[in-house]
């Protein structure tokens, strides 16, 4: 009998290492085999994963301003409505981007002369790498969202929709969606809406690409080293400082224009 039980032992033990070892597997396959998105709302998400040795290729929303409704439209339309429907510069008084500024209806370009052909011809192109690497990838996308609104849950109530529009044209894409919001007192993980959506704050106070890097570093090592796409984290109880983004504006001009 006692023979019987010490192979039952080995057997039982043999399975939990194997098992084990089937499971570091796949963990680590998910993280080698992880891609992160920018979906903006500022140059800084792409700032901070160049930082952070994360970025690997020129995506559309890289070096743009733009809003989370503006996103979702252009998976849904194709991107028809991501250039401004009359592209004229910003000629505004007391105005930083005076004279460079190019705004449309969900997006602001601010680093990009949109009047130059091969400009808008390299956005083409990173548009249709981005639809590329949405239907061919095998790996897993993080998409990563700095909040814009003033009020956090004006994006956040967007973020079903997003995922409903991900999967219906992306029906083998798998991914999750990483709400960041700004101007908070810690940077750390909050909690998640659903499986696939879950929300960091930040406290982000950079003044140069090196503190952008430094900031953004814990929520991306978070990501690294917690199994996400199949784990969902304890919440943890936090007091969220909202009504206020420095980023919905630049020098009190909204960074996008409704009529354009």
């Amino acid at each position: 009998m006692l023979k019987n039980k010490n192979i039952f032992h080995y057997i039982f033990k043999r399975n939990s290492i194997f098992w084990l070892f089937v499971s570091c597997i796949k963990y680590m396959y998910d993280i080698l085999y992880m891609k992160f998105i920018s979906l903006g709302c500022w140059c800084g998400i792409t700032t901070s994963l160049k930082g952070n040795s994360l970025y690997y290729a020129a995506l559309p929303f890289d070096h743009i301003r733009s809003t989370f409704i503006g996103i979702i439209d252009c998976f849904e339309n194709n991107f028809d409505n991501f250039f401004p429907k009359k592209v004229e510069l910003d000629i505004i008084e007391n105005y930083t981007y005076s004279g460079r500024s190019f705004r449309g209806k969900y997006f602001g370009f601010y680093h990009h002369n949109l009047f130059d052909d091969v400009i808008v011809s390299h956005f083409t192109r990173r548009i249709n790498r981005l639809k590329d690497i949405m239907a061919n990838t095998q790996e897993n996308i993080v998409f990563i969202r700095t909040i814009l609104t003033h009020d956090c849950n004006d994006e956040l109530d967007l973020g079903g929709k997003f995922l409903d529009t991900i999967k219906l044209k992306y029906p083998s894409l798998n991914f999750i969606l990483i709400f960041i919001i700004p101007g908070q007192s810690n940077t750390q993980y909050y909690k998640n809406i659903n499986e696939k959506i879950f929300i960091f704050t930040l406290n982000d106070i950079s003044t140069n690409d090196y503190d952008i890097k430094e900031e953004y570093k814990p929520i991306y090592d978070y990501i690294l080293n917690n199994d996400l796409f199949n784990k969902i984290p304890t919440e943890n109880d936090i007091e969220i400082n909202n009504g206020y983004n420095k980023l919905a504006q630049i020098d009190g001009i909204p960074i996008t224009k409704d009529d354009n």
